[in-house]
């Protein structure tokens, strides 16, 4: 045994040829020759460098990991799901203890007017009062005093019958990985910003199959958990998007169609989808118009089926109509501003989702509508509300039209008039009639002045809303003249 462990050590592992002047390394205890000697050596080195590169990987994760954890998401939703609980059960706690004293004072209010007309009438009479009488005052005056110390004492007690807001804890967790897992965590690894950068240099040399490939590995990697991959996935498919054949163009851009309607995004990973789906749609290429006409009458059908995704859908009508006059499509006959807004009549879409919108959540809050309360689970109110506003801007100018009148008047009555509007939407409303006062013509706003705004309460205006009345009051003053 001894002789052929010297005999073994005797050839190049490489070459396996019994040479002079081997060398052993004391790693793999394996013996080479002077020329693989120094292939031997390059191995070792890449395999330093392969080291290198997953220490800095787990260093990005770990980075990411601490500042985006997806588990603060959900903390967010259920600290202000908690909010409008407490919210909404201390609004019909107030309701309840009004209700009590209310009723109580007029009860008072009833019984104490009865015993001093009893009092007055029987001296004016002069008619004689006996003992009954004065008993029966001081028995009715007892009675409303224990009335009264009875609703003094009211006091607040839970009720075991309605659901209690859980309180929620950390709970750390060892799982088994499957095998499946550890190899979707081989490939995700791979996507560093190493390999980002190394996919941009070579990806004008890729092939049509290439492509394919590489989106249908990304497709099928999305599923993973880490946020810190699902960026650089991400990331790499904006890559690919800017620079592939438009077939494959149009392959990237469904599948982060696909990827921003995923209900485990946060809001910032939302957005960061979006802008990668705006970037690669933005290139100055010639994209057919009707494959962006499709995605809006999509969007639209989000609005008028008044889904969830409403505030991205909005966004990315807005990008459209931005980016059609900006030159980035080719022209048609009739522009996708014309057919969404003569042919689809999305303004008035846009009017009547504000309408549902406020509607819904004034029910939602009781009444208790704030600038940051949340709809569509991630934006604001503000937001939603801003954003309807925005695009009807958007369409105006883009389009070059005019608000028709009855439009106008409805958007007013909603924002300013509704019984649901709130004092974030009034403001909103007031803003957006003072910067689209050109975009409603001269008979629209003196017919608005007429029949709306000169009937506003001044005592009761913000500074914004006096700054429209002002607006729109000087402009039918000239038209007098």
């Amino acid at each position: 045994m001894a002789t052929d462990d010297i005999n073994k050590t005797s050839l190049c592992k490489k070459c396996n040829v019994r040479k002079d002047g081997l060398f052993m390394c004391h790693g793999c205890h394996e013996s080479f020759c002077w020329k693989h000697t120094e292939e031997h050596k390059s191995e070792l080195s890449l395999q330093m460098d392969i080291v290198a590169q997953e220490h800095d990987l787990l260093r990005e994760d770990f980075n990411l990991f601490t500042t985006h954890h997806s588990l603060l998401g959900e903390i967010d939703r259920w600290e202000n799901d908690s909010i409008m609980k407490i919210q909404k059960t201390a609004n019909l706690a107030r309701i309840d203890v009004q209700k009590q004293v209310q009723d109580l004072k007029d009860a008072v209010q009833t019984s104490c007017a009865n015993v001093i007309d009893e009092i007055r009438l029987s001296r004016e009479s002069d008619t004689f009062v006996s003992e009954i009488d004065i008993a029966r005052w001081m028995q009715t005056l007892k009675q409303m005093r224990q009335q009264l110390e009875t609703v003094m004492t009211i006091r607040i007690s839970n009720d075991e019958q309605m659901t209690p807001i859980q309180m929620i804890q950390i709970i750390q967790e060892t799982t088994a990985v499957s095998h499946k897992s550890n190899n979707k965590r081989k490939y995700t690894s791979l996507i560093s910003d190493n390999f980002l950068k190394f996919i941009k240099s070579i990806i004008p040399r890729f092939t049509l199959d290439q492509f394919n490939y590489l989106i249908d590995l990304i497709d099928e990697l999305w599923d993973v958990e880490e946020e810190i991959t699902q960026v650089n996935i991400i990331e790499l498919l904006g890559i690919i998007g800017r620079h592939c054949q438009q077939e494959s163009g149009a392959r990237v851009l469904e599948i982060l169609w696909n990827m921003a309607h995923d209900d485990r995004l946060s809001k910032g990973m939302l957005q960061r989808v979006l802008n990668i789906y705006y970037d690669i749609f933005s290139e100055k290429r010639d994209w057919p118009n009707e494959l962006k006409y499709d995605y809006c009458l999509k969007c639209v059908s989000f609005l008028q089926e008044k889904q969830r995704w409403i505030v991205p859908a909005i966004q990315y009508l807005i990008k459209c109509v931005d980016s059609e006059h900006s030159g980035t499509c080719k022209p048609i006959n009739r522009s996708i501003t014309s057919l969404l807004v003569q042919k689809h009549d999305l303004i008035f879409i846009l009017i009547q989702s504000i309408s549902v919108c406020q509607s819904n959540t004034w029910n939602k809050t009781d009444g208790c509508v704030q600038s940051e309360t949340l709809v569509d689970r991630q934006f604001t109110y503000e937001e939603l509300i801003k954003s309807h506003l925005d695009l009807i801007s958007a369409l105006l100018k883009r389009g070059n039209l005019f608000l028709i009148y009855n439009r106008s008047e409805e958007l007013w009555d909603i924002l300013i008039l509704n019984k649901h509007a709130s004092s974030v939407g009034r403001e909103l409303g007031f803003d957006w009639f003072i910067t689209c006062f050109e975009d409603l013509n001269r008979d629209s706003r003196s017919a608005l002045f007429e029949n709306r705004v000169s009937k506003l309460d001044l005592t009761k205006l913000s500074v914004k809303g006096f700054e429209c009345f002002k607006l729109y009051s000087s402009q039918y003053e000239k038209k007098e003249i």
